[in-house]
């Protein structure tokens, strides 16, 4: 007997982005490409629900598209700006049809799953971390006996939550590119490549790297052939998803290679994270003559406090502009900053900016992206949210609205400081409009984003 499973999670609109840069759930496809050929008598589906962080909620007709191929198992990524809509429309799915087994993936059921079972009849199981072998076993027969699988927890017959022992990092070596088994195929200018999972950093905003461990990385071989089937697709864009591609030398040598001979002059060009802490001349040879066509640098503040406040060391400006002017001899830069940050202040913001900005004019930079301060569940200011009086956007995103350095007044003088400043026109900015949560910015006109 065939068991029915769908996997759903958010495709996020974000402002000014047209349909070549289109977001996509490249999550969802490396689960069902890594499930799918394990599965027998398993026939799985994959949907993608439209979003936008403006927005955070979903259409009309939703719950029939999660309960059109009636579902046995229902399967939910979550990241904190899609929980308050998955939440609505779970409501209607478990309405319709009491007996789908509902399972909780991505962040949000790492870090707020227990919270979720325990308060709610939404959710059956909540899996904990990485879930490609998980979902595997759980679709194995394992839905039906929950305490046989590691990584998840599930209520009892009584209702108490259990489980909740942890699962081991995932051999990356395993992983099935959604690309070469014909699961996804992005636009040309949008192929999004997972190069390795974990992170260096332990910043204070993010949760998802730290749980993830130690920084792993996709095996040469591996990504090898997802860019040679890139080149052979005629892709022309590719973004790798790592947090930094220059924590390790030996690795940034082999990747700056691969990268040289996946273009072969047919015009293959990618985007990085680069690290500025760890970049040095001998990094900067490894990459040179790697067609790019953006590196992502995250400089988030100059202020001793608001960096204190992240976990981040002080920044040498003097060499910090050294290391631009060596990236930016291979491909423009971005050099991103963090509106909100507990610990900045008004005034210390407007310096960030104003520096950032400078850099744009001395061309060290290409442009300059302003990201607003989320806070959420799972991370080490989530955690101390009375310490820091800090008060985020009720629905969607968590959105900082408040804390205690940066109070509402001085949040909003701050984004009216970005939305008229100077050098607006090599400004971008992605998130929400502050308009929705922050009252008396209605007249700013969108930073042009692209």
């Amino acid at each position: 007997m065939t068991l029915r499973a769908t996997l759903a999670g958010t495709a996020v609109g974000l402002p000014g982005v047209g349909p070549d840069a289109a977001r996509y759930n490249v999550a969802l496809a490396y689960l069902e490409a890594y499930a799918a050929p394990r599965l027998e008598g398993v026939e799985l589906s994959r949907t993608e629900l439209p979003i936008s962080l403006d927005r955070p909620a979903f259409a009309a007709g939703t719950a029939e598209r999660l309960l059109a191929r009636d579902p046995e198992v229902l399967g939910i990524s979550s990241y904190c700006w899609d929980v308050d809509a998955f939440a609505d429309v779970l409501a209607e799915v478990r309405h319709r049809s009491p007996r789908t087994k509902i399972v909780l993936g991505g962040p949000t059921a790492t870090f707020s799953g227990r919270e979720i079972l325990e308060q709610s009849s939404l959710v059956d199981v909540a899996v904990l971390g990485e879930g490609e072998e998980t979902l595997v076993e759980l679709l194995r027969g394992g839905i039906s006996k929950p305490e046989t699988v590691a990584g998840i927890l599930f209520r009892d017959e009584h209702g108490r939550v259990q489980g909740g022992a942890p699962r081991l990092p995932m051999d990356l070596a395993s992983l099935v590119s959604p690309y070469a088994s014909g699961v996804l195929a992005p636009p040309k200018r949008n192929l999004m490549l997972e190069g390795s999972r974990g992170c260096f950093y332990r910043c204070k905003y993010c949760a998802w790297k730290n749980f993830l461990g130690a920084l792993r990385h996709v095996p040469d071989a591996t990504l090898r052939r997802d860019l040679e089937w890139a080149r052979e697709h005629g892709y022309e864009h590719a973004f790798l998803l790592d947090s930094a591609i220059n924590f390790d030398d030996a690795r940034l040598g082999a990747l700056g290679a691969m990268m040289r001979d996946a273009d072969g002059q047919r015009g293959l060009q990618f985007s990085y994270f680069v690290s500025h802490e760890h970049l040095d001349d001998a990094q900067l040879s490894a990459i040179d003559g790697v067609p790019t066509h953006e590196l992502y640098v995250g400089l988030e503040s100059i202020e001793r406090g608001a960096l204190r406040g992240i976990g981040r060391p002080p920044v040498d400006l003097a060499g910090f502009e050294r290391k631009l002017a060596g990236l930016s001899r291979i491909g423009p830069v971005v050099v991103s900053i963090i509106l909100g940050i507990p610990g900045d202040t008004l005034d210390g913001f407007e310096r960030t900016l104003d520096y950032v900005a400078g850099l744009v004019e001395r061309r060290l930079a290409a442009r300059a992206r302003v990201f607003w301060m989320i806070v959420p569940a799972g991370t080490w200011f989530s955690e101390r949210r009375a310490q820091f009086g800090i008060r985020t956007a009720p629905r969607g995103a968590p959105y900082l609205l408040a804390c205690d350095s940066f109070p509402p007044e001085q949040l909003a003088a701050a984004f009216r400081y970005v939305f008229t400043h100077p050098a607006r026109k090599h400004l971008l900015y992605d998130d929400a409009s502050p308009a929705r949560y922050l009252p008396g910015l209605e007249d700013l006109a969108p930073l042009g984003v692209g």
